[in-house]
């Protein structure tokens, strides 16, 4: 393991359940479309935990539309207020 791979690592597990989430949100909105693996492995948790940390992004208003197959995913809802507001504060 790498310095930097393992400073990451350290960082993820000082976070508090709030500025993970903050994180992963702010990532979604510069991503846009992804699939639940990707910010997973990007934020070194499981599969499941994405998946209810996208729930809770979900439920806090954040615009996320899945879709099924093999091109699916997330993704962000274009014209949502949220995005627009969002946007702003996040950056």
């Amino acid at each position: 393991m790498t310095d930097a791979v393992r400073i990451s690592c350290e960082r993820v597990k000082k976070l508090t359940k709030t500025q993970r989430l903050h994180d992963v949100m702010a990532r979604i909105y510069e991503i846009q479309k992804f699939t639940v693996d990707e910010p997973a492995q990007e934020f070194h948790v499981s599969y499941r935990t994405m998946l209810r940390y996208l729930q809770e992004l979900s439920g806090m208003g954040v615009p996320l539309y899945s879709e099924v197959g093999k091109h699916g995913g997330y993704s962000l809802l274009k014209n949502s207020s949220f995005n627009r507001l969002s946007s702003r504060s996040i950056v």
